[in-house]
């Protein structure tokens, strides 16, 4: 966690946890690049995360973040990806997971869960929980 907040000081406690779990808790930046990108890269990698903790539940793809950003798709792709672990659409994803379970544990329905995070319907809730949970929304809000 001191690791990423040395990196990333400005994101949220639960938006580095995220990325710590993401890469499996060892997270690392390569630093082969001089100090000079590397501070631009990390204001650049910073941004984009704090843009797309803002828009999450606009659920942006990468061409909006793209866009926002100033950078080809395939550009930041890639520098997201060197830096942060994952993708920025993996990113979006579990931060949508997070936000979606902590709804349906707080008693809301499947529905305004779905809603709540970003997500068009409970058919796209369950679908994420499925793929990134192996459970239904119903056995998440049980639990």
């Amino acid at each position: 966690m001191v690791i990423v907040r040395k990196y990333y000081p400005t994101l949220s406690h639960e938006t580095c946890w995220l990325i710590l779990q993401e890469s499996g808790g060892h997270y690392q930046h390569n630093s082969y690049n001089s100090h000079m990108d590397s501070n631009y890269h990390y204001q650049l990698i910073a941004d984009a995360l704090a843009w797309l903790e803002r828009n999450q539940k606009k659920q942006p793809g990468l061409n909006q973040l793209s866009q926002h950003m100033g950078f080809s798709p395939h550009y930041l792709q890639r520098l997201f990806q060197e830096w942060v672990g994952v993708s920025p659409k993996q990113f979006l994803k579990h931060m949508t997971k997070k936000q979606a379970l902590e709804r349906l544990r707080q008693g809301h329905t499947v529905l305004d869960a779905a809603l709540s995070s970003g997500l068009s319907g409970s058919g796209r809730l369950h679908d994420l929980l499925i793929t990134t949970q192996a459970m239904t929304p119903g056995e998440a809000k049980r639990k």
